[in-house]
Order: C-alpha cells, then structure tokens, then sequence
C-alpha cells in the first residue's frame, strides 16, 4: 500500500469512527428518546446508533462532505450541543492530526483497531465526566478548516443540495467553560485527540 492509499484508507476508517462517535454521543446525551436507538457493535464494543432515517442521513451527509475536504485540511470536528435558546453548553471537540509515525500498512491494523476500540469504550462512559444535559436540546456539527478548503467545499456541496455555512459566533463562543479531557489517540493512519469544553455553572 503506497503513502496515497495508505492516507485514503486512513480517512475511510476515521470517517467510520466518527459516525459511530456521533451516535454513541447523541446517545448518551440524550439527545433523542432511547427508542430509536439500536444496539450494535463495533470494534468489539457494543453501540447504540440511532435509526432515525433523517438524522442518520444528516450523518452521513457530514461525513461524506468532510470527505472530500483536499487532503489533511479537516483541522477539528465539533458536536455542539445547545439548549433550547441555541447557546451552546457542550462541545465535543475531535481535534484531528495526520500521523508523524511511518506507516507500514496492513501490519498496524490490529493495533488500531484496538485503539479505536478502547476510545469507543471512553466514549461510552462520557456522561460520567461530564454534567447533566437539560431536555429540549439540540445539535450541531462544526468542522474547522482553512479558509480556501471551506470555500472549495461550499462549491462542491451547494450542488449537492448540502451546503454548509459559516457558524455564528454564538455558536462558537463560551463565555466560560472547562475542558474535559476524554481520550487521544495515536496511529500509524491518523491522531485524534478529544475533549469537550463544557459551560461553566
């Protein structure tokens, strides 16, 4: 696997966490009734991901426009969770890096699965660390990127009928906040680090 495939296979498994990532957090969030949860598994870890043909469909949306972002230009994922005034009061940041290590391919697939599994099993965990979501909220997801990339994407998306736009500053901004780390990660394909910035009470 030379050095382009090996980045695409990289991107193609990340993508695929984060879709899981997304479900396991409006899961346990509480973000939508249990219901229309269903169980499965993943890296050996049991998950609940949501049936809801419309919000999997928004999932899969952002993933597949994060997907065609040119190479590397993906900075940060944030689910934002906001409250019934649209202020944010959580943010789950994934902050996404390419690998420094050397990757040999297929040899280290063993190792990151394993990795992705123990960040899944963390993931499950989350509303331990973290204070109770009040009810009637709702989300949204935030990519950070470089300008010329955003641009180039909004081109490509608004003939898809997806379009993203520039986030408010409401959205963005925590008068005050902690950080609560969750977990890093480290391959030979991809970093990703995550720490939600939770409101201040």
């Amino acid at each position: 696997m030379d050095f382009d495939e090996t980045q695409s296979f990289g991107l193609d498994i990340l993508l695929e966490f984060l879709e899981v990532a997304i479900h396991c957090i409006l899961h346990k969030r509480d973000l939508y009734p249990k219901g229309v949860f269903r169980q499965a598994k993943k890296y050996g870890v049991p998950v609940q991901m949501c049936i809801h043909p419309d919000v999997s469909q928004y999932i899969k949306d952002i993933l597949e426009s994060i997907k065609r972002l040119p190479k590397n230009s993906a900075e940060q994922v944030c689910l934002v969770i906001m409250d019934k005034d649209s202020s944010p009061v959580e943010r789950f940041v994934f902050k996404l890096a390419t690998s420094s290590l050397v990757s040999q391919g297929d040899r280290f697939l063993y190792d990151l699965e394993q990795s992705l599994r123990s960040f899944l099993l963390k993931l499950n965990v989350c509303d331990s660390l973290l204070s109770h979501v009040t009810a009637q909220c709702s989300w949204t997801v935030h990519v950070t990127t470089k300008q010329s990339s955003a641009e180039k994407m909004n081109m490509t998306q608004l003939d898809r009928g997806f379009p993203w736009v520039e986030a408010e500053g409401s959205e963005v901004n925590f008068d005050e906040f902690c950080v609560v780390p969750i977990r890093s990660l480290r391959s030979h394909f991809f970093d990703i680090q995550l720490f939600v910035q939770e409101k201040s009470t």
